[in-house]
């Protein structure tokens, strides 16, 4: 499912209701979904664009762990955008780097280079 600011309100709340009814969705969000939403059974985030603002990613990974339940958030970091990284953890009074997620497995690696790849086209779309 899509998510975007520029969506009629309908479409998104149609959007909203089917990813929360199907048990294996995707949502592919702009930061529209960062806030103000609660979806429940949200257990993975991925940042496929490093936050510039440290509530954004704050408000982002926000979507998983609700309550009592555990989650986990992926932040892809490429050479373009390290500087917004450091920034980040400077911001959240980091010292060291956020845990690394080594990806070891090559097919993986690609299918997630493919997925990034339509994820920026996706947003670049949007914004065109």
């Amino acid at each position: 499912m899509i998510l975007h600011a520029k969506m009629i309100q309908k479409q998104r709340l149609k959007n909203l209701e089917t990813f929360s009814e199907s048990k294996n969705s995707v949502l592919l969000a702009t930061d529209v979904a960062a806030r103000g939403l609660d979806i429940k059974g949200i257990d993975h985030v991925i940042h496929y664009q490093v936050p510039k603002k440290v509530e954004i990613y704050i408000h982002r990974s926000g979507r998983t762990a609700r309550a009592t339940h555990r989650g986990l958030t992926v932040l892809l970091v490429d050479s373009m955008s390290r500087q917004f990284y450091t920034k980040l953890c400077k911001g959240l009074n980091r010292m060291q780097d956020l845990d690394v997620f080594p990806i070891d497995f090559e097919p993986l690696m690609e299918a997630i280079k493919k997925r990034v790849r339509l994820a920026s086209e996706i947003d670049t779309l949007g914004f065109r």
